[in-house]
């Protein structure tokens, strides 16, 4: 199912540490994702970048929406059974969506890192495995700013109109000083989970629905500017 590859860095013990998570789960990444196959997942260390260090996270990854395949970055050797299951199932999901809609921009971004981010809550449930809220997560407190957002999101989407990317998704370096970070995150977030619960639907179950779709839900049923 997989191609564990591991960077010359990763020592005997912490790639056991590894192999043994994925034996655990197996069971799970056969329920979640029943046709994936020959995933090649590339471990590596890298050195933590300072602003991750504000939600402690040991372990970062990409993956990709048409390449079949995910890179992990491991920052401390010390990461937990919990941090390896939301990381992996988020990056699966990508690499399980498998296609990306390039000509929608921004929304071509946001929509994906929802529907991961919905899913790791859906694992965490499902599972019985426990982390805190992670500041990725859409907060009730901040409804009024995502749909302000969200609008502004899709005009760009439909309007092809320039954008940061790093100041939408990420806003690290204070791109934009209007903006939290992870904004992206945070409107994908908010998007999927009112798509799913419209629809009496699992965020694993809307893993495939194309963009356009939420986009369209958007307008119609949160921002009531389409009839």
């Amino acid at each position: 199912m997989f191609n564990l590859i591991f960077n010359s860095d990763i020592n005997l013990e912490i790639r056991a540490k590894i192999k043994r998570y994925f034996e655990k789960y197996k069971p799970f990444f056969k329920r979640y994702f029943p046709e994936m196959n020959n995933v090649d997942i590339y471990f590596a260390h890298e050195k933590k970048p300072s602003i991750i260090g504000k939600e402690n996270e040991l372990l970062m990854g990409v993956g990709y929406l048409v390449d079949n395949c995910a890179e992990i970055q491991i920052y401390d050797d010390n990461f937990t059974e919990a941090d390896f299951v939301w990381l992996i199932f988020h990056e699966l999901n990508h690499v399980y969506r498998g296609f990306y809609e390039r000509d929608l921009w921004l929304m071509a971004n946001i929509i994906p890192e929802g529907l991961a981010l919905g899913f790791e809550k859906q694992i965490r449930k499902e599972i019985n495995i426990q982390w805190k809220d992670r500041s990725l997560y859409f907060n009730k407190n901040e409804k009024a700013m995502i749909l302000k957002r969200l609008t502004e999101a899709i005009d760009i989407c439909e309007n092809k109109k320039d954008y940061d990317y790093n100041a939408w998704l990420y806003n690290f370096n204070g791109e934009n000083p209007d903006f939290p970070h992870n904004l992206g995150y945070k409107i994908g977030d908010f998007l999927v989970g009112e798509y799913c619960k419209s629809h009496k639907i699992k965020p694993i179950e809307a893993v495939r629905i194309p963009t356009m779709e939420f986009i369209k839900f958007a307008k119609k049923e949160i921002l009531k500017c389409e009839k």
